[in-house]
């Protein structure tokens, strides 16, 4: 972690010095995830401070800023649960009316389903995740295992084990050689009702 601090910082000082208020967000979120991580309140203000300098920069076309703003905090406040603080189009997933750059516009999708998971509208979430562009959930190995899981969340929140227990499998042959254990294992604690332990236990067993 300390590294990652210290690389956030060094890309924030010459992002700030160079007046490139866009890619300065990038480091202040990083910031703010360690601060949270740390229960660092001081670093976390300090984020957030970062995040207002940027979307304050005169140098800076203003609607690129603040859309760039409204998905960073976006994507934090949606994590916290904190939805009455995420910008409205946020909510309303209204991408159409904001030219969103690529890197831009996954973020914002994501604020928006975690926003509709965390408010209970789970019909609309898992309606919203199956609209998603194929090239857009395969870019990554990490957003097609986030596919996946949230997929297999929407179903078991539907009560519908079947299509649940699928989405996960598909999502631990994803994570488990890439390394995303701990996502697995935490939204299976919450939600996944006993499904990840079932399948760890029948196709990932301990080796004797």
């Amino acid at each position: 972690m300390a590294t990652a601090e210290i690389c956030a910082y060094k890309a924030a000082f010459l992002a700030e010095s160079s007046r490139q208020s866009v890619i300065l967000l990038g480091p202040a979120k990083v910031l703010a995830y360690i601060a949270l991580l740390k229960a660092d309140a001081e670093g976390w203000r300090r984020a957030v401070k970062a995040m207002d300098r940027a979307a304050s920069c005169s140098g800076q076309t203003a609607w690129v800023a603040r859309v760039a703003l409204d998905t960073v905090r976006g994507t934090i406040l949606a994590e916290l649960q904190q939805q009455n603080r995420i910008a409205g189009w946020l909510k309303d997933g209204d991408f159409s009316s904001r030219p969103l750059f690529p890197a831009m516009r996954n973020n914002a999708l994501y604020a928006h389903v975690v926003y509709l998971l965390n408010q209970g509208e789970i019909t609309r979430f898992v309606g919203t995740l199956e609209a998603i562009p194929e090239e857009v959930i395969k870019k990554t190995a990490f957003s097609e295992f986030l596919f996946l899981l949230f997929m297999a969340l929407g179903y078991s929140l539907l009560d519908k084990r079947g299509q649940t227990a699928v989405f996960l499998e598909h999502a631990a042959a994803t994570a488990l050689p890439d390394g995303f254990v701990l996502s697995l294992a935490v939204c299976s604690i919450q939600t996944l009702q006993g499904l990840t332990e079932d399948l760890i236990r029948k196709k990932y067993p301990h080796p004797s």
